[in-house]
């Protein structure tokens, strides 16, 4: 049967009879394997995720995704230092606080808080809760799995997926406890015989570009910040630098990004017989090194091609914007969330994708970060340089 973003609905018993229900052309039997599978009474709770916020973007995507077809009700997670987590006194922004949850809602309506999670699996009523562990994480993590719990990342089939939809299905309250859970790892999984994140359908991109939006309160951040920066009108361009090899020359680079930034602004000269267009930075490594949101090591003189950047040349950084604002930034990831919408709504924005191979190819890492940016670009159909201008460039791939 086919699997249109309809069909993909959950059904009847879903367990919130006020959510709006579509309706499915696959017949009941198909209803009962796939979209009924757990009855309700099914929660899938993922307690770590990893990589950056790109990444677990798609990562919550294939949760959606399964837990539309499973029936089941997905745990909003909260995050730390940039990372999805489970939610604590110390873990406390959610990813509301990031994403607009009524719009992730479209496509799967039963999205809960971990408190109200909580309430409805730890009260005394509830005592009898199902728990079944299950941990789908990169083979090289394969410590935070937990002890005595099987990693299934890719598997085909899942005793414990089974077990746990088994368990609901006999109106038993049941938690799919994820231990751990990395990108791709229910890609092959199977249920009753069919992929629970079908090739057909709505796929993780789809879910990812129509039903992740960030929160209002976000755009008015960014918008008050270019404000107070004296910028008008999202008059001013962006140049990203994923700079995050340790063994980088970080100055020769920065001096990359200054001959970049020099072209952009002869070709706005060219356009427009003027150049008064700002020039904002984004890259993971901060004066501030308590709201760097990417862990990853940088090299020793990060640091001196930032002197170089911003206070030698102008460059406008998220970072030393926000001072003032540390009450709203409760954690890095307010700052890669900003330096999205930075990307999204500037004038021009000039990257380093998987396409190049030419200098900026050499001064940072191609990951999907940067993918993410001109997604978010095109949507709002503005165009990106894919790779940073050059003088005497050759051509790229």
């Amino acid at each position: 049967s086919s699997r249109n973003e309809e069909d993909f609905a959950v059904v009847s018993n879903a367990g919130d009879a006020a959510a709006p229900v579509a309706k499915s052309s696959r017949n009941e039997e198909d209803l009962a394997i796939v979209s009924n599978a757990g009855g309700g009474d099914l929660y899938i709770y993922v307690e770590q995720w990893g990589e950056g916020i790109a990444n677990w973007m798609t990562s919550i995507s294939e949760i959606l995704i399964v837990a539309k077809a499973l029936n089941a009700t997905f745990v909003e997670p909260c995050i730390h230092k940039g990372r999805l987590t489970y939610c604590s006194e110390t873990h406390n922004v959610k990813l509301s606080d990031i994403f607009r949850m009524d719009k992730m809602k479209e496509f799967h309506p039963f999205i809960v808080s971990h408190e109200v999670f909580q309430n409805e699996t730890n009260d005394a009523r509830n005592s009898s809760t199902q728990f079944q562990r299950i941990c789908h994480t990169a083979h090289k993590y394969l410590s935070k799995c937990g002890e005595g719990v099987l990693n299934q990342h890719s598997n085909i089939s899942s005793p414990s997926l089974e077990a746990a939809v088994a368990s609901a299905q006999n109106s038993q309250r049941t938690v799919l406890q994820l231990t751990s859970y990395w990108k791709n790892g229910w890609k092959n999984m199977k249920f009753k015989g069919r992929l629970l994140i079908p090739s057909k359908g709505p796929t993780v991109k789809t879910i990812y570009n129509k039903y992740f939006h960030f929160t209002q309160e976000i755009y008015d951040f960014v918008d008050m910040i270019l404000k107070e920066a004296g910028i008008k009108d999202e008059n001013y361009s962006v140049i990203q630098w994923r700079g995050e090899i340790h063994s980088l020359d970080y100055v020769s680079c920065a001096r990359h990004i200054i001959t970049a930034r020099a072209i952009m602004q002869e070709e706005e000269v060219a356009r427009h017989g003027r150049n008064e267009t700002a020039f904002v930075l984004i890259a993971p490594f901060n004066r501030n090194e308590s709201l760097t949101w990417n862990n990853r090591s940088n090299g020793a003189d990060a640091q001196e091609a930032l002197k170089l950047l911003l206070d030698d040349n102008g460059f406008l950084k998220l970072d030393l914007l926000v001072q003032k604002h540390q009450d709203f930034v409760r954690d890095s990831i307010f700052l890669a969330a900003a330096d999205l919408v930075l990307a999204q709504k500037a004038k021009e924005f000039a990257t380093c994708d998987k396409s190049c191979n030419s200098i900026c190819a050499q001064c940072g890492h191609q990951g999907s970060f940067v993918q993410l940016a001109e997604t978010l670009r095109n949507a709002r159909d503005k165009n990106s340089t894919s790779c940073w201008p050059e003088r005497d460039a050759g051509p790229h791939n």
